[in-house]
């Protein structure tokens, strides 16, 4: 059995805890429905181990609890690979992860954002289970943080140059020059990733004139933020 986090899901581990949640607060959604979206929930220290060795590519059950193993040395791997079968199948029936027979099916089973409009029964199916805690993951990180705020997105202007004049702009094209140099910005993406931040926004000017817009994203991705762009889309 294969097993692999969902496209639409982001999870940071607290050490003491772990934090899943999925993209509805910063993705695109149907305006027309708010079934299809999973929700959030705070999982226990063992429960973040068996969460951080997953990641958007398939791994079998053996290939996760070998990982796993790594981090309980003094537990067997017969008890680990039940364990984790158990919490992976309660996340997946959540709405979280998914699994499949082969690498494929895993892969195909993880249904990603789309304009098709999907019948409400498929939309829903396998989300009806959603695991209920004593308190709101909110109320959970109002205690463990004491009522200090905790930063969850960041916007970053990677860029004020612009290919447009748009009449409404309140700068001047002519000082329309400036850039985030690469080393700040991979710096900040490093801060983010201490500060467990879950999304990013992109933008200018438009962002994608920087040149190096594109290894901007893929560092963003080996981070796993969420990302939006704010573009103009005019370029070619």
């Amino acid at each position: 059995m294969f097993f692999k986090k969902k496209s639409n899901v982001l999870f940071r581990n607290y050490e003491s805890f772990g934090y899943i949640t999925d993209n509805r607060n910063f993705g695109y959604k149907l305006a027309n429905s708010n079934d299809n979206y999973i929700g959030d929930k705070i999982v226990s220290e063992s429960g973040a181990v068996f969460l951080s060795v997953l990641d958007r590519t398939p791994q079998t059950l053996d290939e996760l609890s070998k990982k796993i193993k790594k981090l309980f040395a003094d537990v067997s791997i017969r008890i680990i690979k039940k364990d984790a079968k158990d919490f992976y199948c309660m996340l997946e029936q959540a709405g979280f992860i998914v699994s499949g027979k082969t690498f494929q099916e895993c892969n195909d089973n993880d249904t990603r954002f789309s304009y098709k409009i999907f019948e409400p029964e498929i939309i829903k199916n396998g989300f009806s289970s959603l695991i209920h805690t004593e308190k709101s993951t909110q109320d959970f990180f109002e205690e463990y943080f004491n009522g200090k705020p905790q930063l969850t997105n960041l916007h970053i202007e990677i860029t004020s140059k612009c290919n447009e004049r748009c009449v409404h702009c309140y700068i001047p094209h002519a000082d329309k020059v400036s850039y985030i140099e690469p080393d700040l910005f991979y710096d900040i993406l490093n801060q983010c990733k201490e500060l467990k931040i879950l999304h990013l926004t992109l933008s200018g000017g438009e962002p994608m004139l920087h040149q190096d817009f594109c290894n901007f994203l893929r560092k963003c991705k080996e981070f796993d933020f969420s990302v939006n762009v704010l573009s103009n889309l005019t370029l070619p």
